[in-house]
């Protein structure tokens, strides 16, 4: 997983992957907001060129490997808008699907209520629950069919919880019964998952504030710190001083993006745990 997640890291680089990439999460690609990321980063790094006192090798090395992490990092605030909508769209969908079969006990007619929440051509989830629907209704349809229909849903939004609430609307409407303690339970757990989720969601939130935070702290020190020295002492001029410079920007960027992808997985398939 983190070979494949740095292998598509590299893929961003090139501008028909990330452009796909952003229709793949649900967004069109803005050309002026792409730009407009490079521009804020080489203000960054003009910034920090004066207060460090760097020469131009020194810049442009930092601006070209500040370059490299612009696609991801686009690409990353996609990827979270997407994932956040998708866990919605998921406590959604087994919040209505629960409900709608504790009232009429039939999996048709939940997917059909549940159907309505979702827009056309603005929900993935919409076209997946009326593929799911329509399978259903095929007369030709398998033996395993509530099974084959949910599998349309679960491939690409499945996830532990939501397996569990298929497994149970299958077996409630199969077997029949007093159902209704057990879908009680299944909507406690699931309220339960999404106070979870929120609460992680906020505590990401305030360590990627802390950790931009502390990283602009140093900067903000270090530059202090050179622009008080006496120019006529010139030890910012010399190469050993401009290296440890450069050093310490790039890493200082590098730590702050890998902190930020680590903070950036899925909330439905990674903390969750789900299959």
């Amino acid at each position: 997983m983190k070979k494949n997640r740095n292998r598509e890291g590299i893929k961003y680089l090139n501008p028909g992957y990330l452009k796909r990439a952003v229709r793949r999460f649900g967004y069109q690609f803005s050309a002026r907001k792409y730009a407009g990321y490079f521009l804020g980063l080489y203000g960054g790094v003009a910034v920090l060129s004066f207060a460090f006192r760097l020469k131009l090798p020194g810049i442009l090395i930092i601006a070209a490997a500040a370059t490299c992490f612009v696609p991801g990092i686009f690409a990353m605030t996609y990827r979270n808008l997407y994932e956040a909508r998708l866990f919605e769209d998921v406590n959604a969908y087994m919040e209505q699907m629960l409900y709608s079969f504790k009232r009429r006990a039939k999996i048709l007619t939940a997917l059909e209520d549940t159907l309505v929440l979702f827009e056309e051509g603005e929900s993935r989830l919409y076209d997946a629950v009326h593929r799911a629907i329509r399978y259903i209704q095929n007369e030709d349809a398998g033996a395993n069919l509530y099974r084959e229909a949910f599998a349309i849903i679960e491939k690409e939004y499945g996830c532990r919880r939501l397996y569990k609430v298929h497994d149970f609307l299958i077996e409630a409407e199969a077997v029949g019964g007093d159902f209704t303690a057990a879908a009680d339970i299944l909507l406690n757990d699931r309220k339960l998952w999404m106070d979870r989720v929120y609460e992680l969601q906020r505590e990401k939130k305030n360590v990627k504030v802390k950790i931009t935070i502390g990283i602009g702290l140093s900067f903000l020190i270090c530059g202090m710190t050179v622009l008080m020295l006496p120019r006529e002492f010139g030890i910012t001029e010399h190469i050993v001083s401009q290296l440890v410079t450069i050093v310490t920007i790039l890493l200082n960027m590098l730590i702050w993006y890998i902190a930020q992808m680590k903070l950036s997985k899925s909330l439905i398939r990674g903390e969750e745990q789900c299959h």
